[in-house]
């Protein structure tokens, strides 16, 4: 690899492996220094590849954001996501203008979605009535928890309050023959013959719908018992059995993409940004539960020599992958660097 392609390359996927360094989880001590170092390579490159360019303010700050790390904890306690979308919810509350009444409208507005939200999660306080409404109340009072302190906590939590599952028979249809073998697969004492089938599910704070709905939404990487590895998905859809004669479960059909025959060629290459290969290919249809879902994905797909027609994986959970050194990258000269460092 020449020299310009080689600072080209550092220029590119440098901004992508410092941000992977910051949203790690659990964090260590080798980021900091870490993060310093592909930082100050990546402003290297830049002067390299543009000598006229000048850096803004936020080139400076941004070596500066390991000392708050050292000093604050991780990113996700102090980053402003909340906040802004606290403000945002502020700002579409009715006021009609009233000058004088703005504060106490605000406030009463905000502590009475709050009293409702509370009273309803209360199972053992609140009617049966109410409590079989709980999906339409979700969907009116729910401060949509993206981009919020509570999704970024979820995320770190291996263990999700499980949501009250209400059976509602008017509300049945019947199952597809080849979704009704597959759901008897996966549990051979549920009812198949008929089910409750969702448009949209909310798992941890993020939403996820069926691939009908919106495309985007239904893109899920899903985790492997067995495995460190996400696998993407898309979710075909979303449904609720009777798993026994009083038990009731939300359950997932999806499609899985295919491994790659040959990942060998050139798929290691993307790793530095973040990215998986995946043959463009879906497999068959699956059952999984809500649990399995890690995050939602984007992808990009693309024909390149020796792997064919294949997609582009990144990951839009907020908790970054450990970093992974290969020998075509500059990762090697970084940990070498660290190895002198006085931590």
């Amino acid at each position: 690899m020449t020299g310009g392609r080689k600072n080209a390359r550092r220029f590119w996927t440098l901004p992508s492996r410092s941000s992977r360094l910051l949203f790690w989880h659990p964090p260590a001590p080798l980021l900091l220094p870490a993060y310093l170092i592909h930082m100050k390579a990546y402003m290297e490159s830049i002067k390299k590849l543009f000598p006229q360019y000048r850096f803004r303010a936020n080139h400076h700050m941004a070596l500066h954001l390991h000392e708050y790390l050292r000093r604050f904890g991780p990113v996700h306690g102090w980053w402003t996501f909340p906040f802004e979308r606290l403000i945002g919810m502020l700002e579409r509350i009715p006021t009609n203008f009233k000058i004088g009444q703005l504060e106490q409208t605000i406030s009463e507005s905000f502590t009475r979605a709050a009293n409702l939200r509370a009273f309803v999660y209360k199972t053992n306080q609140c009617p049966p009535a109410i409590l079989g409404c709980q999906s339409i109340f979700n969907r009116l009072i729910d401060p949509r928890t993206r981009n919020t302190l509570t999704s970024d906590m979820m995320s770190f939590t291996a263990v999700e309050r499980p949501e009250v599952v209400i059976w509602n028979p008017m509300a049945t249809s019947e199952v597809p023959l080849k979704l009704q073998t597959i759901v008897r697969r996966y549990n051979s004492n549920a009812r198949v013959d008929r089910a409750q089938f969702l448009t949209n599910i909310t798992i941890r704070g993020l939403r996820y719908t069926t691939s009908t709905k919106s495309f985007g939404n239904s893109c899920a990487l899903l985790g492997l018992p067995s495995s460190d590895i996400k696998v993407p998905a898309v979710i075909d859809s979303i449904f609720k059995i009777q798993a026994s004669v009083d038990t009731v479960e939300i359950l997932l059909a999806v499609r899985r993409y295919k491994a790659l025959r040959n990942p060998c060629n050139g798929s290691s290459r993307f790793q530095a940004v973040g990215a998986s290969i995946w043959s463009s290919e879906l497999g068959d249809l699956e059952i999984v539960k809500p649990g399995s879902v890690d995050s939602h994905y984007v992808s990009l797909s693309f024909e390149t020599a020796g792997l064919g027609a294949v997609i582009a994986v990144i990951s839009l959970a907020r908790v970054s992958p450990p970093v992974q050194a290969d020998d075509d990258s500059d990762m090697l000269d970084i940990t070498i660097a660290l190895n002198h460092l006085d931590l």
